[in-house]
């Protein structure tokens, strides 16, 4: 199978028949396949399905997106978006992978993975400003 998802036995699933409204909070590894109007919180790493809705604010240590989700997305992980995922809201994460057909509409923001000392450099008056230099980690598939 082309860019399967990890193979884990996860003991946290949502189907597509379950609609949650509210805040839903999961202390290990869930599939949501179903919809949540709500904000979800992972600690673990988090698969939404073909057929999964989240209308909220995401924080997880990573996030397999396949579905669709409207919300801030915040992982100190990476954050995978699957060709058939759609994104609207912003990216907060050290590492991500974009399949291609993926949509994402927001913005993205990369999180620093090492710490780099930061340069002086002159802007337009010839003041000395510093700006920080920043890795991270995007791939485009």
């Amino acid at each position: 199978m082309k860019n399967a998802e990890p193979n884990q036995t996860l003991t946290n699933v949502l189907s597509e028949s379950i609609r949650v409204n509210g805040t839903y909070t999961s202390a290990s590894d869930v599939r949501i396949s179903g919809t949540i109007d709500g904000d979800v919180h992972v600690d673990g790493t988090l698969f939404i399905g073909k057929n999964g809705v989240i209308n909220g604010n995401i924080i997880a240590d990573q996030i397999y997106v396949s579905g669709n989700v409207t919300g801030v997305l915040r992982s100190n992980g990476k954050i995978t978006v699957r060709e058939t995922g759609v994104i609207v809201g912003d990216l907060y994460t050290p590492s991500l992978a974009i399949e291609e057909h993926a949509i994402i509409e927001g913005l993205i923001n990369t999180i620093t993975k090492k710490s780099v000392k930061p340069e002086p450099v002159a802007d337009q008056n010839g003041e000395q400003k510093v700006t920080e230099n920043k890795e991270a980690d995007v791939t485009f598939n």
